[in-house]
């Protein structure tokens, strides 16, 4: 039945549901990676099994800070595949230019301070 959940996977699909006669375990390293299956969104994140129809599926996998990966995997009728996926984590940004503090520029050079040289009296 549509919308209806087995083994924490969206049913709402022909080939997700009452007529699924084969699973899929996806793991992921790291875990809590979202999954795609053949495009449809699984509403759990991995690791979990997932109902489907025996063939071949297209299995979709991402998470924030590493490279999406997709695998494509062919699922025995009356079986079951485990798929593990180890996720590459993104390159760190680089950090940010340093701040350099700007002094206010004159119009004018400043010229040094006048000094005074006093003259002994008398001379």
């Amino acid at each position: 039945m549509p919308g209806e959940h087995r083994g924490g996977a969206a049913v709402g699909a022909p080939r997700f549901g009452e007529l699924a006669q084969a699973g899929m375990k996806v793991v992921t390293t790291p875990p809590g990676a979202s999954i795609k299956i053949d495009g449809d969104r699984a509403l759990d994140p991995s690791p979990t099994t997932i109902a489907l129809k025996p063939g071949a599926h297209k299995v979709e996998v991402s998470l924030a800070d590493y490279e999406a990966a997709s695998r494509d995997v062919t699922v025995p009728a009356g079986g079951s595949v485990e798929v593990k996926i180890d996720l590459k984590a993104l390159p760190a940004p680089p950090p940010p230019p340093p701040v350099v503090a700007s002094t206010p520029v004159s119009a004018a050079p400043s010229s040094p301070p006048a000094t005074r040289t006093e003259m002994p009296s008398g001379v």
